[in-house]
Formats: C-alpha cells, sequence, structure tokens
C-alpha cells in the first residue's frame, strides 16, 4: 500500500494544468496532513484520524486558524482523497464522514468612496507612480485580481474598445472586461513612460529596479505596494480588498448578472452570496427611509 506523501505526489503531477497558486495551497495543507500523521499507508488513516487533525486545527497554540482557512483545508483534503477514489487507492472518501467547518458569511469589507480617493491620492504620491495608480485602478475600478494584473499582456487590451481579455488558467479561457475611463487613462500614461514595447506578449507591468529590472512584476511586489499604502494611509489595504470595494460599490448601480461576469464567477449565487447582503451603511440609510416615525413626518407634510 503507497504511504501518504507519495500519492500526494502522484496527486500533485497528475493535476499538473492546477494553477501555480493553487499547486502551493495543496501541497502546503496535503504535507501539514502528512506530517500529523506521520505518513502513514494510506489504508491506516481513518474518519477519526482525520477528525483529529481538523480538530486541531481549531485548537493550535496561540490563535486557532480561520474558519474560512479551515474550510480551504478541508477542501484541498476532500479532492485528494475523491482522487484517491477515483483511482482505486482508497474505497470510499473518508473526508465524506467529517462535517464542513462553517464560514460565518456576511458582507464584505469595502473601502467607501472617501477611502477610495485617499488611496488614489496617496499612490500618486509614491515612487512609479504612474504604474502603481494603473495597478490600484485595474483593482478597484475593474474588479481584477492581483494574480490577473501580473499576469496581463500588452496584447490582451484592446485600448480602442477599452476592453482587457483577462486570462483564467483554471477554467483555460478568458473572460472580456471593461476597462474603465480612470483606469485607461493612467495604463496610457504608464505604458508611454515604460520602456518601448516590442511584442503585444509582453506583460504590461514590469519591475523598474533593481537586478530584475525589466521582467514582470511579481505578486509579491504587489504585496509590497499594499503594506507602503497602509501605512501612508493608517487602514487596512490589500489586492482582494480592493476587488471587494469594485463589487461593493458596482452592485449598488449596475447589475448582478453585469458583476458576475466582470468578477469572473462561475456561479451567479457566488456573486449574489458575496456582494448582495446590505451592510450597515445600507442598513442604517433604509432604517432612515422606512422606519415609522419616517413615515409619520411625510404624513404630517
Amino acid at each position: 500500500m503507497s504511504h501518504l506523501s507519495s500519492t500526494i505526489e502522484y496527486y500533485l503531477s497528475f493535476n499538473y494544468t492546477l494553477a501555480g497558486r493553487t499547486q502551493k495551497i495543496y501541497r502546503e495543507h496535503l504535507g501539514r496532513l502528512c506530517r500529523f500523521l506521520n505518513d502513514p499507508p494510506l489504508d491506516q488513516i481513518t474518519p477519526r484520524r482525520l477528525a483529529e487533525f481538523m480538530a486541531g486545527l481549531r485548537q493550535t497554540n496561540g490563535r486557532p486558524y480561520s474558519p474560512g482557512y479551515q474550510s480551504q483545508i478541508f477542501r484541498a483534503l476532500y479532492a485528494f482523497f475523491n482522487f484517491c477514489v477515483a483511482e482505486g487507492l482508497y474505497p470510499a472518501n473518508p473526508m465524506a464522514r467529517l462535517k464542513r467547518p462553517k464560514i460565518i458569511t456576511g458582507p464584505k469589507p469595502r473601502l467607501s468612496l472617501k477611502q477610495i480617493q485617499r488611496l488614489l491620492d496617496a499612490v500618486k504620491q509614491t515612487g512609479l507612480a504612474e504604474r502603481n495608480l494603473a495597478i490600484v485602478l485595474l483593482m478597484v475600478d475593474c474588479g481584477l485580481r492581483r494574480s490577473e494584473v501580473v499576469a496581463l499582456q500588452i496584447g490582451y487590451i484592446d485600448f480602442d474598445d477599452r476592453s482587457m481579455r483577462i486570462y483564467e488558467p483554471k477554467k483555460n479561457k478568458f473572460r472580456e472586461v471593461p476597462l474603465s475611463d480612470m483606469a485607461h487613462l493612467a495604463l496610457t500614461a504608464y505604458l508611454k513612460k515604460r520602456r518601448p514595447v516590442k511584442n503585444p506578449a509582453e506583460h504590461v507591468f514590469l519591475i523598474e529596479r533593481g537586478p530584475n529590472k525589466g521582467q514582470p512584476l511579481t505578486i509579491k511586489s504587489i504585496e509590497e505596494l499594499m503594506k507602503r499604502l497602509k501605512r501612508k494611509l493608517g487602514f487596512k489595504i490589500y489586492a482582494h480588498l480592493l476587488r471587494h470595494t469594485f463589487g461593493n460599490h458596482y452592485i449598488r448601480m449596475g447589475g448582478l448578472r453585469y458583476l458576475q461576469k466582470i468578477l469572473g464567477h462561475s456561479r451567479i449565487d457566488t456573486t449574489a452570496a458575496y456582494y448582495t447582503d446590505p451592510d450597515f451603511a445600507d442598513l442604517q440609510a433604509e432604517h432612515r427611509r422606512a422606519a415609522p416615525t419616517a413615515q409619520l413626518s411625510k404624513l404630517n407634510n
């Protein structure tokens, strides 16, 4: 009987088409299980031992892992054991006997319009301001993920039509995303200033300094930019917050189906779950409009 570690390597090599970040996450989570169980043969892995592993995620020294992170680990293990069953390595998925960690849902965090303005003003004060402004606007005004920003190529942008083709590795296809007026202006200004474009397959965003100058920008570079902006502004800034900010503000003026297409969600209920729950500011506004005393004032008028 194969041991867990060798089966994990077989699983990851079999699923070589997974995006690099997904491969890394799966390797991390499955490796954690392997270390916890001391790399046993597959036939010695029981639902009880898996339940002990999942319980340990809630009882770590210091702070336990968040419910969302526990759910991510659960999904990785469930997918792995599904593969084992399909390959005839395991009779039935032992994760099916376990309860999925509950995730507390609610409105996604977002920046207010005033915070967005402060953010844009702060970006303009950074080094490489033209590049950084274009990066931030693609996330906060067009809803791109950080991985999509760094993967964006010159040939994927239609400046005349003001649209972008965004490649989705998991689906192995492109989606078309509108390019906002401000993002269009920022990209145009940046591309005029950066080194000349030699072919359309070039990445839009490049490292501008240091030994890797001229190489495609990395996700780590965007994370470092977010940290600098957080220190400057005094409130949380991270790449996915900008994407959530786009979705939260867009849904107030635009349609759910359009937002689904822009964000690249496969299912519309995913978009609805993220962006249709009212936040407290929405509740306050609706309360002021619909509370009995508000209606009395209209009656008295």
